[in-house]
């Protein structure tokens, strides 16, 4: 196929490269998965993702977004904003996870890209830089959303509003890279949160309490208390049905058994995390247990766990659809945030894959290159620079295994750098 043909394709980003480069990466994922043979356990159905809207979802939700243009049009903004708030939010952001379209909707709100216009209302202002900075974050415009999170927090915090803020620090810290020189003073400030929220002034605020609380705990290596505090918000979801929230406290479960190298145990909380997206039926959650499928299926087969070949092989399979998938889904809705990761993990994979087999050393080679150049253009498209580093050391690795010393130092020197900067 030639490059015209490709192009035409191609509707992800207006940047041709990128385009190109992923469109051969996800195509090649695609081929890899039809020409193995049918899964021998339960896969996710096509139809269980919810991110192709059915005729009548998509007419209503057009809809909706027409009244609202209508009240940008004739200046009434309050009455637009009133009504995003109330009938376009949820699905816009937490159903079908359209980020770009929810900045674009936003946009007469904003002054520039991170001052809003003059509103009275501090809860209308937070919410306004909260959900920017949220977009910001999965569009993989890191330094945007820093400035959202920023402005959002120091609303809460000038409102006395002591839970906000803490809410608001811990999702700053967790989502975004934080500039060097601010970052004593989050850490500052992340050490006073436990006095701030133990009792919160809404109950159903203790599960997202004691969930960051827990995140925060597992960042800082305390993971036994990262598990109690686990224990606590899992009891309080598991009686309010939240399934968003059961599969995020999942997620942080899998990872929590990785990190101590109880790889199956974490295995299995990640395919919980995944089931209790799929009832979510929130696109998002979905993505992100897809990737943490694959990425703790990927730490069983590089950790040289006991598995036949036959193991192996469905596990690789397994691993490239659950990455097929939630490649397919990040493109549509263009969320850089998990792009960038899946990629790492299809990167990670096939390095093992090919240290595994020798003789196609060659192939990857071929592979190699144009996957590790779109994981460089979007982390330095969106400055994820810890990104940046991961990709850098991946390449170190890489050349040290080819026997090629001199690209093996340059790329260990070039994450150190960025590490240091």
């Amino acid at each position: 196929m030639n490059n015209s043909n490709e192009i035409k394709i191609i509707d992800w980003t207006p940047d041709r490269v990128i385009d190109i480069q992923r469109w051969r990466i996800l195509r090649d994922l695609e081929m890899r998965v039809a020409m193995n043979p049918p899964f021998k356990t339960r896969v996710i159905p096509s139809h269980a993702l919810p991110h192709k809207l059915e005729k009548a979802s998509q007419a209503e939700l057009a809809q909706q977004i027409k009244t609202y243009q209508d009240f940008i049009k004739t200046g009434s903004l309050p009455n637009a904003l009133t009504f995003y708030r109330l009938q376009l939010h949820e699905s816009l952001f937490f159903r079908y996870a359209e980020y770009k379209i929810i900045l674009q909707l936003l946009k007469p709100f904003f002054k520039n890209k991170d001052q809003i216009i003059d509103i009275q209302d501090d809860t209308i202002k937070s919410f306004l830089y909260l959900t920017a900075a949220r977009c910001q974050v999965y569009c993989g415009n890191q330094f945007q959303a820093y400035q959202l999170f920023t402005r959002h927090n120091q609303i809460r915090q000038k409102a006395h509003d002591n839970e906000g803020t803490a809410l608001g620090l811990i999702e700053l810290a967790n989502s975004v890279q934080i500039p060097q020189h601010d970052f004593q003073q989050v850490q500052k400030s992340l050490s006073y949160i436990e006095k701030i929220i133990r009792k919160p002034k809404r109950p159903g605020l203790l599960i997202e309490l004691n969930f960051v609380r827990a995140q925060l705990a597992y960042n800082l290596g305390e993971f036994a208390k990262a598990e109690t505090l686990l224990k606590e918000s899992e009891a309080i979801a598991r009686g309010r049905l939240t399934h968003d929230k059961l599969s995020q406290i999942f997620g942080l479960k899998a990872n929590l058994n990785a990190t101590q190298h109880r790889l199956f145990i974490a295995l299995g909380w990640a395919i919980k995390s995944l089931d209790e997206a799929l009832e979510s039926n929130q696109n998002l959650e979905i993505i992100r247990g897809l990737f943490l499928k694959a990425k703790m299926t990927i730490n069983i087969l590089i950790n040289g766990a006991l598995l036949n070949e036959d193991e192996k092989s469905d596990l690789i399979h397994e691993t490239e659809r659950c990455l097929l998938q939630c490649l397919e889904n990040t493109n549509e809705h263009e969320i850089a945030f998990y792009q960038i990761e899946c990629l790492l993990e299809i990167l990670r994979l096939r390095q093992w894959q090919y240290k595994m087999a020798p003789g196609d050393w060659q192939q990857f080679k071929i592979e190699f290159l144009p996957l590790t150049n779109l994981i460089r253009e979007l982390a330095m498209k969106s400055g994820w620079h810890s990104k940046l580093i991961e990709l850098h050391t991946r390449q170190a690795q890489f050349y040290e295994f080819e026997g090629n010393k001199e690209l093996a130092q340059q790329h260990f020197s070039l994450a150190s750098t960025l590490k240091k900067s």
